[in-house]
């Protein structure tokens, strides 16, 4: 299991002053809040366990 990302760099992240690991492009979101759909771009930082699973299949 990997170690879990510093919450500097998931904040640097999400301000958008460090790269994301991993940009999902173009989606809808649920605001689970509003109940409203929101468009857009969700941006994932370090590991994604669904993204080691392709790399091992490929």
């Amino acid at each position: 299991m990997t170690q879990a990302p510093s919450l500097a760099k998931i904040i640097d992240q999400a301000r958008g002053l460090a790269p994301a690991d991993l940009v999902l492009k173009g989606g809808t979101v649920l605001d689970t809040v509003t109940g409203a759909f929101l468009r857009g771009d969700v941006a994932i930082c370090e590991d994604c366990p669904s993204s080691n699973d392709l790399e091992q299949a490929a």
